[in-house]
């Protein structure tokens, strides 16, 4: 994480390729959503994560709905 820190402090390009939204949130500047090699979203990390997350909770819903049924 330090490292990472300093890198974006000397105005370094980095590219982070992680599930872990909270350091992704922390790190970037700009965040893209791929979902299966396509890109859904791209853009700030809080939108684009909020984004996301709602999309996750609607597919556990969808689940739960049909393992319910």
């Amino acid at each position: 994480m330090e490292t990472a820190e300093r890198l974006r402090g000397e105005g370094k390009t980095i590219i982070l390729v992680s599930h872990d939204l909270a350091s992704a949130e922390q790190l970037s500047d700009e965040v893209i959503w791929l979902d299966r090699g396509i890109m859904r979203e791209q853009g700030k990390p809080q939108r684009v994560i909020s984004h996301y997350r709602g999309d996750m909770l609607g597919q556990e819903e969808q689940r739960g709905l049909s393992e319910h049924h």
